[in-house]
């Protein structure tokens, strides 16, 4: 939370915070032995939020589960659920639908590469408010893609994986994303991602072409799905293969915790910033 964003859509919190910041939470990051972030722009970005910060910043990842062995994964059971989207080329948003995560943006975007291709279809996995609901419905009708868009609500399990391993292209045109979960997850099931550049792992992703970062608007989502689009089998395999080593490489459990536990059991083993 100590991402600017925050600060700049929503003041009124956020001088809320800056009270409770001066009285307890800048004396108890000052005081801590480290203050661990899951990236470096998460940690840049953290200082620059409230008036005074001082931390002993220490920058050890984070991770995801990876996605099973296709051999294990009942598709069956979800394309029961969802028969549209069996044989269709699926965009899937996976994750907590909240106006933050730029649903809007990639709705709109979407309805420009889908209108006169009625084999693509996106997926909008994930809770979300009555209230946000009905405006984004209202956004669909607008544009006319209703038989293109299926809303699944919450997935985990089976169908959560199925989601990831049956979808063409994984999409967050996320305003601010502290590491991104979900992104992760869908690099281990070897899914290329089209994601924002406020996604704190961007940089891996561009870094390793591994999918597509562009501004966090609805001319940058829709350049990244045109840009997937446009590729060729070869060139899709060829991200897959991509986005599964930067899973594999970079955010597996097993990486997070060897240097988490090497900052516990030897501080100076691992830089602080």
């Amino acid at each position: 939370m100590l991402d600017p964003w925050f600060k700049r859509t929503y003041p009124l919190k956020h001088l809320k915070k800056a009270i409770y910041w001066h009285l307890a939470e800048y004396n108890l990051l000052r005081d801590a032995s480290g203050v661990l972030f899951t990236t470096l722009t998460e940690c840049h970005l953290a200082r620059q939020s409230f008036s005074r910060y001082s931390a002993r910043e220490y920058v050890v990842g984070y991770g995801a589960s990876a996605c099973p062995h296709p051999s294990q994964i009942d598709y069956s059971a979800f394309y029961k659920c969802y028969p549209e989207l069996l044989g269709k080329e699926v965009y899937l948003f996976l994750g907590r639908i909240h106006p933050k995560k730029g649903v809007d943006l990639l709705i709109s975007a979407f309805s420009q590469i889908a209108r006169h291709n009625p084999h693509r279809h996106l997926v909008l996995a994930g809770p979300v408010s009555s209230s946000y609901h009905s405006y984004l419905d209202c956004l669909i009708r607008s544009l006319s893609i209703e038989s293109q868009v299926t809303w699944t609500g919450h997935l985990d399990g089976n169908m959560k994986w199925a989601a990831y391993s049956t979808s063409s292209l994984f999409c967050l045109p996320s305003h601010q994303e502290n590491f991104g979960v979900s992104v992760a997850e869908a690099l281990s099931a070897s899914l290329p991602v089209a994601i924002s550049s406020a996604v704190n792992i961007a940089d891996r992703v561009q870094a390793t072409a591994s999918g597509f970062v562009r501004p966090d608007t609805t001319v940058g989502t829709f350049d990244a799905l045109q840009s997937w689009s446009s590729l060729d089998p070869d060139q899709r395999l060829l991200m897959s293969q991509r986005a599964y080593s930067l899973f594999i490489n970079e955010f597996q459990w097993t990486h997070v915790s060897d240097r988490l536990a090497r900052l516990l059991y030897d501080s100076e083993s691992l830089p602080y910033i």
